[in-house]
This record gives C-alpha cells, sequence and structure tokens, in this order.
C-alpha cells in the first residue's frame, strides 16, 4: 500500500469454473463439496477419496477434465496414471456428479440445434462444426460449446469484478492474473 491507512487486498475467485458448473447444472453434490472451505478439504482432495485415486493431481485433471471434454486417454497421458483407473474413475466420477454430466450433455444438444453456444452474459460463439459429419471436428466442436459457456462466463464475472473494483474513489485494481484480483 501507498500509505498507512491502506490496504492490500486479493481477490481470489478459486475455482470459479467448476463453481459456474454446478451452479449451472444444479449439481447438488459438486456445489456442497467446493462450499466446504475447509482448504485441507478441497474438492479435489474430496473426490481423491471418493475415488480413491492415488494423486490429488489426478482427482484435479478429472474435475476440470470433465466438464472441458477430456478424453480417457488424454487424461492418462497428461497425468502418467493407467488408463484402466482412469476408465474406472471416469464411470465413478460420473456416477457422482450426475447432474452435471446430464446438464454438459444437454447443453451440447441445446447448442446443436442453434448453432452456436452462449455465455451467461449472453455471449455468442458459432460453431457450425456440432453437426458436421467429421467425428474430430464435431468433437471439437461440442467441447467447444461446454468450454464457452463455462470460461466465457467466468471470464464475464471476473470483468465485472474487476470494473467493480476498480472504481477509483476507495480502490484501484493494480493487477489481474485469470481468478485473481
Amino acid at each position: 500500500p501507498d500509505y498507512p491507512d491502506q490496504v492490500l487486498v486479493v481477490a481470489d475467485y478459486g475455482q470459479l469454473e467448476l463453481r459456474i458448473a454446478a451452479t449451472l447444472s444444479g449439481d447438488a453434490k459438486k456445489i456442497e463439496m467446493l462450499n466446504d472451505l475447509d482448504p485441507d478439504n478441497s474438492i479435489h482432495l474430496q473426490v481423491q477419496r471418493m475415488l480413491h485415486l492415488p494423486t490429488k493431481t489426478l482427482a484435479k485433471n478429472f474435475n476440470f477434465g470433465r466438464i472441458y471434454g477430456a478424453e480417457e486417454k488424454t487424461i492418462a497421458a497428461a497425468t502418467g496414471a493407467p488408463i484402466l483407473l482412469v476408465r474406472k474413475g471416469y464411470v465413478e466420477h460420473a456416477k457422482l456428479f450426475p447432474d452435471l454430466i446430464k446438464f454438459r450433455t444437454d447443453w451440447i444438444k441445446r447448442c446443436r440445434k442453434r448453432g452456436y453456444s452462449t455465455t451467461m452474459f449472453g455471449l455468442v460463439r458459432l460453431l457450425p462444426d456440432l453437426n458436421s459429419r467429421d467425428f474430430k471436428r464435431r468433437s471439437e466442436a461440442e467441447r467447444q460449446a461446454f468450454n464457452h459457456l463455462v470460461q466465457g462466463t467466468a471470464g464475464g464475472i471476473v470483468k465485472q469484478c474487476m470494473l467493480d473494483m476498480d472504481t477509483g474513489e476507495f480502490s484501484r485494481l493494480l493487477a489481474q492474473v485469470h481468478d485473481e484480483l
């Protein structure tokens, strides 16, 4: 701070994208887990214990990979975990968070009918490949549809927080990195 009567505040919107996905899907279990504010009981540690995964990193990859459409082989390659462990974990993760998985599937179907995805702030992304006959192009567009909803909404929230924080009268924004102000 420039003066003794000032304070430096760090606003960390931790797990913002997971929180958005949980809220939009109404997945009560994921919301409950995310609302546990004990730093020694993060959602990644909870999922690690519940799915009996060897590392927190693997649990984190499951939590984000499931919402962003990462394939089992991608998670296995990124973490070094055996594909059979990842495959089993994906099945168990879907059972643990069924509302999230269903919402993601339903969102992609909705986007396919419209040809685009939107954020909760109305930002539109055209995705003509959602109806492509080419599996690779269609799969990529499906990932983009849900990613746009979640990441675009997160970006909108952080942008609004930046505007609200930097009023100039009582506060000023010094830096912003991802979900931290």
